[in-house]
């Protein structure tokens, strides 16, 4: 009896550490609660390449950029996996949901309303690629690993109403709240933010042309509460390694065949096809050997050498 009860003593005490060895669920070096200042920083900066990542496919879409390659999949409405675009959207959304979430406990309403207005941002931008969104039930982990999606027109509604609360909260907000150094679009500034607001407001607004919601009284009220100059733009400048549109600069300098410059494009900046220069132009690209500016053609391929676009 005594040899049993020793055997049985260590199985039991092996049995009872089992549950904490095997909780593989639980990583004891993750921190539970990010720093709010990090969730900040990431939302922000990371917005900026969820913008490029989504322009950089719909600029072939609306014919801004052309492939230099005759009929690419880019010029000719081929399927495009949109990975990327989506991932980086979702990623940040839930970013910013914790920010929230986070800000509401610690009472920092300046966090609250700058998470509101880039939720509003990210779902207007989700919503007019995809159209229907998961919303209301994401964001809750394990708990719901198939979330209804919301219609479209529920997200382009939520979307205002959480820019419309987060004006109002970040005019009641201390205005030096937010952590400049983690703000990486109007570096904690908290009047940079309503203006932002309401352009964003003011863009989603004229969205609505061509239905009976449009009202362009709407539109210019949200207008004079936005920017008034360069200074308030939302950008962000300080990126990692470089901004993503260098990167496709780069590529296109070194021939590695992206990012060329539409005719349509160019036609339309130059003057010829709307009888108007756009000042604009000569700071996104350079002149030809010829002395013009010159696009490549949807399609077409590259300007070589004896094409039409030379003589």
């Amino acid at each position: 009896m005594k040899k049993t009860i020793n055997y049985i003593l260590p199985v039991l005490l092996l049995l009872g550490s089992c549950k904490k060895y095997l909780d593989i669920n639980q990583n004891p070096n993750a921190a539970e609660e990010p720093p709010i200042n990090g969730l900040l920083a990431n939302t922000t900066y990371e917005t900026a390449n969820n913008v490029f990542n989504v322009s950089d496919r719909t600029s072939y879409y609306v014919q801004y950029l052309a492939s230099p390659n005759a009929s690419s999949a880019s010029d000719t409405y081929d399927a495009v996996n949109p990975n990327t675009a989506w991932d980086g959207i979702y990623n940040t959304l839930t970013d910013l949901y914790d920010l929230k979430k986070f800000a509401a406990a610690k009472g920092l309403n300046s966090y609250i309303g700058v998470a509101n207005i880039l939720l509003a941002f990210h779902l207007n931008l989700a919503s007019n690629l995809w159209g229907d969104l998961p919303y209301s039930e994401a964001f809750v982990g394990v708990q719901n690993l198939t979330p209804k999606f919301d219609n479209q027109q529920a997200i382009f509604d939520t979307a205002i109403n959480l820019i419309d609360a987060g004006i109002a909260i970040l005019q009641s907000a201390p205005a030096d709240e937010l952590n400049t150094a983690s703000d990486f679009i109007h570096a904690g500034k908290a009047d940079a933010w309503i203006k932002t607001a309401h352009a964003l407001k003011a863009r989603m607004l004229n969205q609505l042309s061509k239905t009976p919601d449009y009202n362009a009284s709407n539109i210019l009220t949200e207008i004079a509460g936005a920017y008034t100059s360069y200074n308030d733009d939302a950008q962000v400048t300080s990126f990692q390694v470089r901004n993503p549109w260098k990167s496709v600069a780069i590529a296109n300098a070194g021939l590695d065949l992206d990012g060329w410059l539409s005719s349509y494009f160019v036609n339309a900046a130059d003057g010829a096809t709307y009888g108007v220069f756009d000042p604009r132009l000569p700071l996104i690209t350079d002149k030809t050997k010829f002395g013009d500016y010159r696009g490549t053609d949807n399609g077409k391929g590259r300007i070589g050498s004896g094409t039409e676009h030379e003589k």
